[in-house]
């Protein structure tokens, strides 16, 4: 009950806020538009190489032998893949960079 009429009490002594009016301004009547600047792309530098198994690796998709003479790919991080596993994964295991 006190904690009430202490609170109508400080609503009845509190002056009603009062809102003045703002002026509107209008829009500029002529925006200038900036036309996107061609960006030439560069290709995506190759971060792997594909060739033929000169030794036995693992490859770190299935932890299966890459044996010598198969396909696989190498990823400059030195993770080595065989080549439908590289595919697969899209990515490097380790380093996240592409593949394909």
């Amino acid at each position: 009950m006190v904690i009430e009429r202490e609170f109508n009490l400080a609503m009845k002594e509190e002056k009603p806020a009062v809102v003045q009016p703002q002026t509107v301004q209008e829009p500029p009547k002529e925006v200038k538009k900036e036309e996107p600047k061609a960006v030439a792309e560069k290709p995506p530098e190759k971060t792997f190489v594909k060739k033929n198994a000169d030794a036995v690796y693992q490859c770190a998709f299935c932890r299966g032998k890459i044996k010598v003479g198969l396909p696989m790919v190498l990823c400059e991080c030195g993770a080595t893949y065989h080549e439908p596993c590289a595919n697969r994964a899209g990515k490097c295991l380790k380093c996240g960079k592409p593949l394909k």
